[in-house]
């Protein structure tokens, strides 16, 4: 990761430093240095979305304890409409 920092532009130093902060980012996982942008301008949008449930019983019951269940979904959405030919050709 130093070495990318090292012999990035100017600027993308300065992206990556603001990147930093996790709660000014919005998203988690920050820009990916423009890659995320770029490619929401062009119609794809990666998600990754995590839900967890805890569930305890201390006590009554046949049996007493906790239990996790979580799910973890990644998703691909790719915008289909027509374009300017000028998307296509970068």
């Amino acid at each position: 990761m130093c070495a990318l920092v090292a012999n990035a532009p100017a600027d993308a130093v300065g992206e990556e430093v603001a990147e930093s902060d996790l709660w000014a980012r919005e998203h988690l996982t920050g820009d990916w240095r423009g890659l995320r942008t770029s490619l929401e301008e062009r119609g794809v949008t990666l998600t990754l979305k995590h839900e967890a449930e805890t569930w305890a019983s201390g006590f009554g019951g046949l049996q007493t304890g906790t239990i996790y269940n979580g799910l973890t979904t990644a998703s691909l959405s790719c915008e289909m409409r027509a374009r300017s030919t000028q998307a296509f050709t970068r």
